[in-house]
């Protein structure tokens, strides 16, 4: 898509892709005061919206998925129908699918590392169990469609599965079309090849396909036609995973042959046993980081793949007045509008004293760290005030008069043999006085 397209109350910017029954976009949602939302528009295929079982099937993901709210999901934002073409809004991962970051390893003779693949398994473990679990208002969803192509990384090392196009309910009866089997024919589970039937195992067989697949380089059942790769799905046979990746740990590998067993009944029953057993090969804390680290190295961040300017777009729209980005009266530089972000710091050597590196250049100062614009080093702020100087109080003087007075008074207790009394004080102790009594 070379323009852009209004749709709704959205912006097209351009396609991110297209499958059998919709496509999806990059969008953006504009509102007041330069509020600028970034989306995911899947909306159904201009040539399928005569198609009753697909609309249906459309409205179907649209509901199911919005009645899942887990970190490890893709939350739906709308859902609506636009010039008699439904559309289906998501929030937009910055990122890659499982898909293409494996596709890059491989492309380099590399494979991923085992804990990241027991990271992602246990991310997408987690999703699953929410959805496998019915609760008040809400019956188990079951996914179907499980694939690298369903599983989202962000660039933060976050893991997202998505794509409920073809998800059912348990427990809820529903017309379908007799004879079809949806799905992806490599990550599809023997009982559901077969014979249609499904549960919350047949998803977990598809994460096991998928995690013999992030940890071999290659897929467990690939067949040289699909009716080939459904015989061996049929009779498990696979080539060792213990003999293509030597580095998985041995549990690692108990676990993923246990998911691709033929028969239902020996596998994990349900996402939490899962979740359980990869708990005991718990990946190490920083393995987020490692995750988005490949993320990165794989993909174009957003604000890069749509080439806009920082600020964006939001400075254009009228009515709202941008704050100036250079003081009144110095010249923009000539680069100021192609300009995407600010340069990186200058770092000086680290100083001595301190080991610490520091930035020579104003601009990268912090606000408590940036001087007054009117302080200079050899002249006082200019919000300072007038140094008073701070001088001794020294008690009042005694008059002569006084001191006489004073003298008569002692030499009458004396000549009386009355010894002279001290004065008590009246007032509460000292706040650092441990006791406030007096002798008599």
């Amino acid at each position: 898509m070379s323009a852009k397209v209004s749709f709704g109350p959205y912006e097209l910017l351009r396609r991110l892709g297209s499958g059998g029954m919709a496509e999806t976009f990059l969008a953006v949602r504009r509102g007041p005061g330069g509020f600028e939302q970034h989306v995911c528009v899947k909306r159904i295929l201009p040539a399928l919206e005569s198609d009753p079982d697909l609309v249906r099937l459309f409205m179907e993901e649209a509901r199911l998925a919005g009645q899942l709210r887990h970190a490890n999901i893709t939350q739906v934002v709308d859902f609506g129908v636009v010039d008699g073409s439904h559309y289906l809004t998501l929030e937009l991962v910055d990122g890659t699918d499982l898909r293409a970051l494996l596709a890059g390893l491989r492309a380099e003779g590399r494979r991923l590392d085992p804990a990241v693949a027991v990271y992602i398994a246990t991310q997408l473990a987690a999703a699953l169990e929410l959805a496998h679990t019915p609760e008040p208002g809400r019956h188990a969803v079951i996914h179907r469609d499980i694939s690298p192509s369903n599983i989202l990384l962000s660039r933060s090392g976050e893991v997202y599965l998505t794509d409920f196009g073809i998800a059912r309910a348990l427990g809820v009866k529903r017309g379908t079309m007799s004879g079809v089997v949806r799905g992806k024919v490599p990550y599809m589970a023997a009982e559901y090849a077969l014979t249609g039937t499904f549960d919350q195992r047949s998803d977990l067989f598809a994460v096991g396909v998928v995690l013999y697949e992030a940890l071999a380089g290659q897929r467990p059942f690939d067949g040289v036609t699909e009716l080939d790769t459904l015989n061996r799905i049929k009779e498990g046979k696979h080539p060792s995973l213990a003999e293509l990746c030597p580095e998985a740990p041995a549990s690692l590998v108990a676990i993923v042959e246990q998911l691709l067993v033929p028969n239902p009944e020996e596998r994990f029953q349900t996402a939490g046993a899962l979740l359980q057993a990869l708990a005991y090969i718990a990946p190490p804390p920083t393995v987020a980081r490692q995750l988005a680290e490949l993320v990165r190295g794989s993909s174009v961040p957003l604000y890069e793949s749509l080439e806009l300017s920082w600020p964006s777009l939001t400075a254009k729209i009228e009515g709202v007045t941008p704050p100036p980005a250079y003081p009144v009266g110095t010249p923009a530089p000539p680069d100021a509008e192609t300009r995407t972000r600010p340069p990186a710091p200058s770092l000086s050597a680290p100083d001595s004293e301190r080991g610490l590196w520091s930035s020579t250049n104003p601009e990268h100062l912090s606000q408590h760290d940036r001087p007054s614009p009117a302080f200079t080093p050899s002249s006082p702020p200019a919000f300072a005030q007038p140094v008073v100087p701070i001088t001794r109080i020294r008690p009042p003087q005694r008059t002569p008069l006084k001191r006489a007075w004073i003298g008569l008074a002692v030499l009458g207790s004396a000549a009386a043999g009355r010894p002279r009394s001290r004065r008590r004080s009246t007032g509460s102790p000292s706040p650092c006085s441990t006791s406030s009594s007096s002798s008599s």
